[in-house]
């Protein structure tokens, strides 16, 4: 008798969560592993600061700045009773968790659960090392497909300046803005001119006695009158910032919107594949592991409408399934 495909998702936020419905809906075996205690990954608001531990980069007045209505799955929707089109985060995990419940995802989650090691075994399957991070514990446990879902905005990246270390002020990278208040009557530098800089420098203006955006492109939007342009930051001093027109700003505060690395850190070399150009390579179709192809990765595109996005991934798994050659018994 043919035994049932064995699937380990690694991480519940948006990703995770479409690649576990299409598992459950195929009567696969599932195990979701996420390592916080709440699904919905970069969606779950932290009233602390951002830190190594915390998925999310969510802040407290943040409003997404896309449409909710292109930001669905296929099969599921806002609530018709949510008329405005760009909402507030705790909307679009209320969503995420509805969609949970809706598929009844709930009961293949295991929380606090951290992936610790992914390695190839033979038949194409793979073994996963886990530690639960209640317990301190370890466990391997062996599956015959891959879904890496752990997401990209947790490792903020923060660029390498002169003068870093002299700067008496506060620095921190986007990841770990939260609220507003620490800037009151503050000079603020803005590093990064993209979607979160601009947001973050306008809700920081609020506050602040004036803030300055760094950016290499021109802003094309209204800005504040205590909010100014400026180009890319070459050097800081104790007090202030150097910029590459040869202008010097006198500020109290830093805040880079430099964007974020992508990390795997529980892939081993044998798994084929490595982080570059912040990255994974080689992947077909920036989804398939090459050299082991029962190994999918979602939502590794910065640009794309997530949900949707997601959701066109795991429907091409089942084209490669039909291509694998699955074992017929366990192997390990």
């Amino acid at each position: 008798m043919k035994r049932k495909l064995r699937i380990a998702v690694i991480g519940a936020g948006p990703a995770g969560l479409v690649s576990a419905k299409y598992a459950l809906q195929k009567s696969y075996e599932c195990d979701v592993f996420e390592q916080t205690g709440s699904l919905g990954g970069n969606w779950v608001y932290s009233e602390g600061e951002g830190g190594s531990e915390v998925q999310s980069s969510i802040y407290k007045d943040l409003v997404v700045n896309v449409p909710k209505e292109i930001m669905t799955y296929s099969d599921h929707h806002y609530p018709i009773t949510l008329k405005e089109s760009y909402i507030a985060h705790h909307h679009v995990l209320e969503y995420y968790q509805s969609y949970a419940e809706m598929f009844g995802l709930n009961k293949i989650i295991m929380y606090h659960m951290r992936v610790t090691q992914v390695n190839p075994m033979e038949h194409n399957q793979w073994l996963l090392k886990v530690k639960n991070l209640k317990t301190n514990t370890e466990t391997s446990t062996c599956y015959d497909c891959v879904f890496v879902c752990n997401g990209r905005f947790k490792d903020g990246y923060i660029p390498k300046i002169p003068g870093q270390n002299l700067f008496n002020g506060s620095q921190i990278h986007s990841h770990a803005f939260r609220v507003t208040d620490p800037y009151k009557g503050q000079r603020v530098l803005i590093v990064g001119g993209h979607h979160s800089g601009q947001d973050i420098a306008t809700l920081i203006c609020k506050v602040a006695n004036h803030v300055y955006i760094s950016s290499r492109e021109e802003l094309k939007v209204v800005v504040p009158d205590n909010l100014t342009q400026k180009p890319e930051v070459t050097g800081f001093t104790k007090c202030s910032a150097l910029f590459n027109d040869g202008s010097m700003e006198q500020i109290d505060s830093v805040v880079y919107c430099s964007g974020y690395l992508y990390t795997c850190p529980f892939l081993t070399e044998r798994c084929g594949v490595k982080v570059e150009n912040n990255g994974i390579a080689p992947l077909y179709k920036q989804i398939v592991n090459i050299e082991h192809p029962t190994m999918f990765f979602i939502a590794l595109p910065y640009v794309g409408i997530g949900p949707t996005t997601f959701d066109l991934f795991v429907l091409q798994w089942n084209y490669w399934k039909k291509n694998l050659n699955f074992p017929q018994k366990k192997q390990c």
